[in-house]
């Protein structure tokens, strides 16, 4: 046998309103859970505004920004909340009709002045292929920092992901 190095699973939802062509509000929730860094899960509910940059038919780029409510069960290890902002950016490029690459970046840090060491960095880059108009299937990257993990877990983490998905 060998040793397991990776074992997580992580979901997500979101909502946006569009109130002019280009800026929209958003609402949205995370789930994660990694058993190798001992997180049980981590929720991450909020709210926010967002803009898109660049909008053609190959090409989009928005950034967002919002408050989130950062939840982080670990075992063994006391339960760690706080109300935090995010700040994210999309960015993904068209090949063709059925094939895209992209490029996702989400920060959440809690609200403390002067401290700097409780944030929780995401960021991905893939090829996206679509099945249909709404079912598609992607592979990425995905590279995670947890700049406070519990005692005996590394902060950074690296893997790759092939999954299918559903979008509206």
């Amino acid at each position: 046998g060998g040793d397991t190095t990776t074992d997580n699973l992580q979901a997500a939802v979101k909502y946006d309103d569009f109130f002019t062509d280009k800026f929209y509000g958003y609402a949205n929730a995370g789930y994660y859970h990694d058993r190798i860094a001992q997180l049980n899960y981590r929720l991450t509910p909020g709210v926010g505004v967002g803009y898109k940059w660049i909008e053609q038919k190959n090409l989009n780029f928005y950034t967002e920004a919002g408050v989130s409510y950062l939840y982080e069960n670990y075992r063994d290890n006391p339960v760690d909340q706080h109300t935090s902002f995010r700040l994210a950016y999309h960015v993904d490029y068209a090949l063709n009709d059925q094939v895209s690459l992209f490029n996702d970046a989400e920060y959440i840090a809690p609200f403390r002045f002067g401290q700097t060491d409780r944030y929780v960095l995401s960021a991905d880059a893939g090829i996206r292929a679509n099945l249909t108009k709404n079912f598609f299937t992607e592979f990425k990257v995905v590279y995670q920092r947890n700049d406070h993990p519990v005692p005996g877990t590394l902060k950074d983490d690296l893997f790759y992901t092939l999954g299918v998905g559903w979008q509206f």
